[in-house]
């Protein structure tokens, strides 16, 4: 069918029939209006020749794509759908609520779809289809499904697509916003846990922001965008009952399968999008490493990898880690893997390796489907994790765990820039604030009661029974190190969000912490926590601020409190870190939210404490800063960051002169007094004196300093500013000012 239904349409450079301009060398034509129907796919090849019967056809026969094409597409309609068909009510979700995502379509033939997600048959198949995505057409892809043990577990499925060459995918982020680096694959997780059902409802979040996670806190990790998926492989493009998702081209038919995390692939593109240089990229399966990227100039044959695994899995110097593995990173990694639960990571499986030349290796996480669990499953670490066997590399990993503590797990609100924040950024992206029908409810629709899901809706336990069990509490979920029940303040999403908060914040209460406690509450806190107790690391210091109230640029002075340790002091480090979320100003919502662990600026190691003054060059004014302070001992023992002094920088002072201060109002000779001032004891109208100096430019004023020496004697104190247009008073008797005047700021006396 492909080679023989193709039609002719002449082109012509006549000015007419559709060309704009004649003999401008553009030939154009016009495509049949009965062609343009809503959901068509148009291929179409361009064919020129010349008077020598010269000709050439494009694109080129090496072409990976043998044609152009593009979609006629009238707009995605309106769906609707129970949460449980039958006992709850069917809610229409229109069509803004289904495009607040972007939308992704699969044209493809439905007995391979079919094959593709749910025949064994044919895992990791390949089949042909055209992808549809912002407009442009990928024709003739391939696609099949992913997953390992997994991969039919769930019944909603990934997926990958692959690219043809010099067609690659230009993603766009969630804030609409290009990827550095375009792909050649395209990895859809179905926001589905297929072993964690007990996560059933959380639209992929959980995923999305351990990725996220990783990567703030310095471990190069996938980035990764919400979309709407849709297959057409029929006429209808709405199908006869709600559960379209799953049975393409079965009585139920429809496009819409819901809500898909695209995950990007660690290849070379992953390296080149982060200034890394180029190397060999593996991908961790049973110990062997899976070569997802050769490198420039490395071995091809895999020696790399498994020379370097079999000299992690025995003893090895302190010198040879250095040398050997980016140590920072991997400290990172597994304290990121007690905080956020990374319970199915293990020796061997679900993670990545980088290769960075010469020889530097760097962990990737991966097949993070399985997290914020409130038990052990499997081991949790992997055969790099000998390296904290060495007692130095133990303090640097217990170092960092304890600074994540500080910098990103200590904060459960919405705008503070830490774990709270990093919830509700990406709660948002699929349930916006106020919203009662979102991406969220849809998908559960979709997939709750689908018949394509697995379990029982009258089993609400175990790793794998979905049906039913969307936001189902309390739910006993099983795992290696064994039962244990997981519960929701409220069964929604709202509810499952406040499960991830408190998992990762200090909310246990419950008497004294244990690894496998299997409760829910501050668990990955808590794990963190003991991972980088040490009695012998120095007290947290105290900061506090010393300079003015406004916090000008200029004058960013603070102070720490005396060091405290078992050992002997060795340095003072202060840092600087910014927020930015709804509620916070200058937030700018078309971007990604600012974490507080991400540093603006960092202090060199100090050999003296106390006071120390932040340098303007490094912030903004008017954005929102926290600094804080730690002390380190001669053992290389780094304290905890001292709790945060959060501030919003003002431009600093200019000096003060005659063409921007000026005396605005003079009272040397006030009214008699009135009765009421006599009874107060007033017997001198003089005391009812003041001077009104007001600030005529349009930057702060430092009065600091600023005195009157003829006539009167006054001398503003410190910190005294005054802003553009502000008025200052001053008075000389307060008192007596205020009894007249009425009691009010920006009055300083006497004199």
């Amino acid at each position: 069918a492909y080679a023989a239904n193709w039609i002719s349409v002449a082109m012509n450079d006549a000015g007419t029939n559709g060309d704009l301009v004649a003999g401008d060398a553009i030939y154009s034509a016009v495509i049949p209006g009965s062609a343009q129907t809503h959901r068509r796919l148009v291929r179409y090849k361009i064919e020129a020749s010349d008077n020598a019967a010269q000709s050439i056809e494009v694109p080129y026969p090496d072409d990976g794509s043998p044609n152009f094409a593009y979609f006629v597409y009238d707009g995605v309609p309106n769906w609707p759908g129970a949460f449980n068909p039958g006992v709850t009510p069917v809610v229409t979700y229109s069509s803004n609520v289904l495009q607040a995502l972007p939308t992704y379509q699969l044209i493809a033939s439905g007995a391979d779809v079919v094959n593709s997600q749910y025949n064994s048959s044919y895992n990791g198949q390949r089949f042909y289809g055209t992808l549809v995505y912002n407009g442009q057409v990928f024709d003739h892809v391939q696609f099949n499904n992913r997953g390992e043990v997994s991969t039919y577990v769930s019944g909603k499925n990934k997926w990958r697509f692959h690219f043809n060459t010099a067609r690659e995918l230009q993603a766009l982020d969630n804030w609409g916003q290009p990827y550095p680096e375009t792909w050649n694959e395209l990895n859809l997780n179905a926001c589905a846990c297929p072993w964690a059902a007990v996560h059933r409802g959380m639209a992929g979040v959980e995923e999305a922001i351990s990725l996220r996670f990783y990567e703030l806190i310095g471990v190069a990790s996938a980035r990764s965008h919400f979309l709407q998926f849709r297959v057409i492989d029929d006429a209808s493009e709405t199908g006869t009952t709600q559960f379209q998702g799953g049975d393409p081209s079965g009585v139920n038919g429809g496009d819409l399968w819901g809500l898909y995390l695209a995950v990007e692939q660690p290849d070379g593109a992953f390296l080149d999008s982060r200034g890394l240089a180029d190397g060999n990229v593996f991908k961790i399966e049973s110990s062997n490493g899976d070569m997802k990227h050769q490198g420039d100039g490395q071995v091809t044959d895999g020696s790399d990898w498994n020379t370097f695994l079999a000299a992690c899995r025995t003893s090895q110097t302190e010198a040879w880690w250095r040398t050997n593995m980016n140590l920072a990173v991997y400290y990172s990694f597994q304290a990121g893997n007690r905080f956020i639960g990374n319970v199915d990571l293990r020796y061997g499986f679900n993670h990545y390796f980088y290769h960075a030349p010469p020889n530097l290796w760097q962990v990737i996480p991966w097949d993070l489907d399985m997290m914020f669990i409130a038990k052990t499953h499997q081991a949790g670490v992997i055969d790099q994790n000998n390296c904290l066997n060495l007692p130095n590399l133990k303090i640097e990993y217990q170092n960092r765990a304890r600074e994540l503590l500080d910098l990103i797990g200590s904060d459960a609100s919405t705008n503070g820039g830490q774990i709270g924040q990093l919830i509700d950024e990406y709660a948002r992206l699929v349930a916006p604030a106020r919203t009662t029908t979102n991406w969220t409810t849809l998908d559960a629709a979709m997939w709750n009661y689908n018949p394509r899901t697995a379990g029982d809706p009258n089993t609400h336990s175990g790793q794998s029974s979905h049906k039913g069990n969307f936001f189902w509490t309390p739910y006993t979920d099983s795992r290696n190190g064994g039962n244990w029940v997981r519960t929701l303040a409220t069964a929604d999403f709202a509810g499952s969000m406040k499960y991830l908060t408190e998992y990762a914040t200090d909310t246990f209460t419950n008497g004294t912490w244990a690894v496998n406690n299997g409760d829910q509450h501050g668990y990955g806190y808590r794990y963190l926590k003991q991972e980088g107790t040490d009695a012998s690391a120095p007290q947290r210091p105290v900061a506090t601020y010393l300079g003015a109230p406004s916090h000008p640029m200029d004058g960013l002075r603070f102070n720490a409190t005396a060091y405290v340790g078992v050992n002997t002091f060795a340095a003072a480090q202060w840092r600087v870190g910014e927020i930015s979320a709804p509620g916070i100003p200058l937030y700018d919502p078309t971007k990604p939210r600012i974490y507080e662990v991400t540093d603006v600026w960092r202090s060199s190691e100090l050999s003296s404490n106390g006071v120390a003054t932040i340098p303007s060059a490094a912030l903004q004014i008017g954005r929102t800063y926290r600094v804080r302070v730690r002390h380190k001992d001669v053992t290389g023992r780094w304290g905890r960051w001292s709790e945060a002094i959060q501030f919003v920088p003002a431009a600093a002072p200019s000096t003060v002169t005659s063409s921007n201060l000026v005396v605005s109002e003079f009272m040397y000779n006030p009214p008699a007094l009135s009765a009421a001032e006599t009874l107060a004891g007033y017997s001198d109208k003089q005391l009812f004196e003041y001077i009104e100096l007001l600030n005529i430019s349009t930057n702060m004023l430092d009065l600091e300093g600023l005195a009157f020496i003829t006539g009167i004697s006054y001398t503003f104190a410190a910190g005294v500013t005054l802003a553009p247009d502000e008025r200052i008073v001053v008075a000389k008797d307060t008192n007596a000012f205020a009894l007249r005047y009425g009691a009010a700021g920006g009055v300083v006396g006497p004199y």
